[in-house]
């Protein structure tokens, strides 16, 4: 076999990991670090014309997360996107059926920032 990639993707932010992650974020939220978060969960298809997803992770400000689920981030998980103070800026809850993930730490954001609604969080679903 011919070995055709190599480097290290950093993943498995599903609720528990992603949890543990908290005390970081929020820090970073409240100190301007992180601006936004986008989630970007779902499918760009395998074909190279197919990326939607790519393209608008190239775009975002260095200011933002992305909480994925789901295989678009087989498009944009090797873009070199960085990280913000140790937070990677691609956070992997898995798989589509991992959205579950998300929504779980949507609302623990929610609660740790005393917000009446989950729609005040800095959360954009492009």
């Amino acid at each position: 076999p011919v070995e055709i990639e190599k480097g290290e993707i950093i993943g498995g932010f599903a609720h528990t990991q992603g949890m543990q992650l908290a005390d970081k974020v929020v820090d970073a939220v409240k100190s301007g670090a992180i601006k936004k978060f986008f989630v970007m969960a779902g499918c760009d298809g395998r074909a190279k014309s197919r990326n939607y997803y790519t393209d608008f992770a190239k775009a975002l400000p260095k200011d933002t997360v992305i909480l994925t689920a789901g295989c678009a981030k087989y498009k944009y998980n090797k873009l070199d996107l960085g990280d913000i103070g140790g937070i990677p800026r691609v956070l992997d809850a898995g798989q589509c059926n991992d959205s579950y993930s998300l929504a779980l730490i949507a609302l623990k954001l929610k609660d740790v920032f005393e917000l009446e609604d989950i729609n005040e969080l800095p959360l954009a679903f492009p």
